[in-house]
């Protein structure tokens, strides 16, 4: 019984973080599509703003993580589960702080590209 439980929440977590990405890349690609004549210097100049606050707030967020899930893994058969997922979250976090700067100056091309500007900066 407790198996079944734990298999529906895994398929309706994946279902929602599947229903996140697609209205993330929908929107995204409304964006792309209505910034054909706009000036996207604004948008370029938030994106680098973004990126320079979560590498200042992801890693001790990421140490945080790390310990919580730690302290789950010691608890019980059901907190190991937890735990695993919470540091397994964390870790994909991590990564996706690590590789912000990539991710913004792709943004920055995929923008100027699309607004035919310049070489992103």
């Amino acid at each position: 019984m407790c198996n079944q439980n734990m298999e529906m929440k895994k398929k309706f977590i994946y279902r929602s973080a599947a229903c996140v990405v697609t209205m993330l890349l929908l929107s995204f690609s409304c964006v792309l599509v209505s910034a054909a004549a706009v000036d996207v210097t604004p948008l370029t100049t938030a994106i680098n703003d973004f990126g320079s606050t979560l590498q200042s707030f992801g890693y001790p967020i990421f140490f945080v993580v790390l310990v919580i899930g730690a302290i789950c893994l010691m608890v019980g058969q059901q907190g190991r589960a937890i735990g695993k997922v919470i540091m397994l979250s964390g870790a994909i976090g991590v990564a996706i702080v690590s590789f912000a700067p990539t991710i913004v100056t792709s943004l920055q091309g995929i923008l100027s590209a699309t607004t035919g500007g310049g070489t992103p900066t």
